[in-house]
């Protein structure tokens, strides 16, 4: 057991060597002010020997090495160099020139740095799912990213649920995907500018996915920018959409409590309509966050050339179909969830009714006091102008009227006080009853699931 534990250290430390040396021989490529940005690279490394920082820093940099700067030197323009002055080493104290600063890249964006610690660990877990085994194979980064957006749509049933996301749909050409937790929303709407996929701020998938499921719909063909016809140069822009499927026609609420009170008043199968396509609002955005007419969605997902528009009617309505049905599953099971007793929202939607009988015999009182008021105010004046003009053949006449108009408005007012009390015994029975069932509101996302990430 001893000879195993001090074999076990010594590799250890001879596996610490290695990867340390990598690192430096990197770093000795580099001038020093770059060293921050190739640490952060290193961070990001989901190997435990940093094989794949050797081909990230070439990729996600700027390239000049302490070779590029000899490499181009004296080749003229503003603030060129002479092949003299470039330093040799790494730690040089010539690299704080102006013209070789301003050359030199010293860090890489939080959003760049994210996208690919998420890109590099699925390439690192998921190899099978790549026909490039060796990240060095691929010429480009851009040759990457295209490789990882195709290998995550090949989904096993473990990583969707590891991550957080539902396949609804996947033909040859299309996956729907719907993300139920803002790591999956990350993962799976990268390359994209959607506000739900920011990564470290989870507030914006929170919002929206509270007020309806955002589906991402990915084209696996990955279509190239074209000129003919001339609406296809805008093809890379259409090669993930986000289809926000919004309920009760966009009125639900990013908490969810609007739902609730829907829930509250509604039997199961009512609810559950709220998410019908007929009922339902739907918003399309392209990859750079525009947000499209359906009619312009589809030019693309119908493809040029003849019957194109068929093609994207059919897609279409498929697609809305398996939205409608996934959204109005969500919505059954939430109604199961709240456990609410059919005697307790009888009772309930019986004092609702009642209470709204109330008010409108309150309604009908307030117009009946309004007109009251404005015979008195009439009686008064009247009153005044007869006294003015030395005129009393009408006086008692008008001041018993007077005298029951101000008695009519006492009665009546003293009625609109017992509506007022009436309302809020109403509504304190209905809170007390509401107050015993769930407040747990509906939200189209995993809430036991980290959204943070």
């Amino acid at each position: 057991m001893e000879t195993n534990k001090v074999t076990e250290l010594v590799l250890e430390n001879i596996e610490n060597l290695l990867v340390e040396g990598r690192v430096e021989n990197i770093k000795n490529k580099w001038p020093q002010e770059s060293w921050g940005m190739i640490d952060s690279l290193v961070e990001i490394d989901p190997s435990k020997t940093n094989k794949f920082l050797e081909w990230t820093t070439k990729m996600y940099t700027s390239g000049k090495t302490i070779k590029w700067f000899k490499d181009n030197a004296g080749r003229g323009g503003y603030n060129t160099w002479s092949l003299e002055s470039v330093p040799d080493t790494s730690v040089d104290n010539g690299w704080s020139n102006y013209v070789f600063n301003r050359n030199i890249q010293t860090s890489i964006g939080i959003n760049t740095l994210s996208e690919l610690k998420d890109s590099l660990e699925h390439f690192f877990k998921n190899p099978s799912k790549y026909e490039i085994k060796d990240i060095n194979q691929f010429r480009t980064k851009e040759e990457f990213e295209d490789a990882v957006e195709l290998a995550k749509t090949k989904l096993s049933r473990k990583e969707m649920k590891d991550t957080g996301v539902d396949k609804v749909f996947e033909d040859d050409r299309f996956i729907l995907l719907m993300p139920k937790t803002h790591k999956a929303a990350c993962r799976y709407g990268s390359r994209t500018r959607w506000c739900v996929t920011m990564r470290n701020h989870s507030g914006y998938f929170e919002n929206y996915f509270g007020q309806g499921p955002i589906f991402f719909l990915v084209d696996k063909s990955q279509p190239e920018r074209q000129r003919s016809p001339r609406y296809m140069y805008e093809a890379p822009d259409y090669w993930k959409l986000a289809i926000h499927y919004k309920p009760f026609n966009g009125r639900l609420d990013q908490r969810g409590s609007r739902a609730l009170s829907y829930a509250k008043t509604m039997d199961k199968e009512t609810f559950m309509s709220g998410a019908d396509i007929g009922n339902t609002s739907i918003d399309y955005w392209n990859v750079q966050d525009h947000n499209k007419k359906e009619s312009i969605v589809g030019k693309y997902l119908g493809g040029p050339g003849r019957g194109q528009t068929q093609r994207a009617e059919s897609l279409l309505n498929s697609l809305k179909s398996l939205m409608q049905s996934y959204t109005k599953k969500i919505m059954g099971q939430y109604y199961d969830s709240l456990d609410m007793d059919t005697d307790v929202l009888d009772k309930v939607q019986e004092l609702k009714v009642k209470r709204d009988e109330v008010k409108n015999r309150q309604s009908n009182m307030y117009y009946k006091i309004d007109r009251l008021d404005t015979v008195n105010r009439n009686l008064r004046n009247f009153s005044d102008r007869l006294e003015n003009d030395g005129d009393d053949k009408y006086s008692s006449w008008v001041e018993k009227q007077k005298e029951k108009a101000i008695q009519y408005l006492s009665e009546m007012r003293e009625e609109d006080g017992k509506l007022r009390v009436e309302i809020d015994e109403l509504n304190d029975k209905i809170n007390e009853l509401e107050g015993k069932m769930s407040s747990e509101g509906l939200v189209f996302y995993d809430k036991e699931k980290n959204v943070s990430k």
